[in-house]
């Protein structure tokens, strides 16, 4: 197998993780909205009444929450990257340890009788 051929293996494998982890997400944020839903009072079946907000208001109101969102998402993202950079980089780091520093061959059982009669 090339170089190339593992690389795209391990890119398809990483794309794969995202994919799941995302999938995960989205199931969660899923929950998210159907708890919200069941826990905020029944306003939207109510019908309107002449104290309703200003639009801009509710766009404000509405671009605030989203960026609420969007500012969790990013925070997410970075830590979900850098936990999968950490890893692959203590991954990398390890591959190049045992490279570099190979373990010795375990001793005959006839060597560790031979150096321990050549200690006495």
């Amino acid at each position: 197998m090339t170089t190339q051929e593992r690389n795209q293996i391990n890119e398809d494998n990483l794309l794969d993780a995202l994919r799941a982890g995302q999938e995960k997400v989205v199931d969660i944020a899923h929950e998210l909205a159907d708890t919200v839903g069941e826990v905020l009072p029944d306003v939207w079946n109510e019908p309107l009444a002449d104290g309703v907000p200003a639009v801009g208001r509710i766009t404000d109101s509405a671009f605030k929450l989203v960026h609420g969102i969007l500012d969790a998402q990013h925070e997410m993202t970075v830590k979900v990257v850098g936990t999968v950079a950490d890893s692959v980089r203590q991954i990398v780091d390890g591959g190049e340890r045992k490279a570099t520093a190979p373990k010795r061959a375990p001793a005959t059982t006839k060597a560790r009788a031979r150096r321990a009669a050549d200690a006495n």
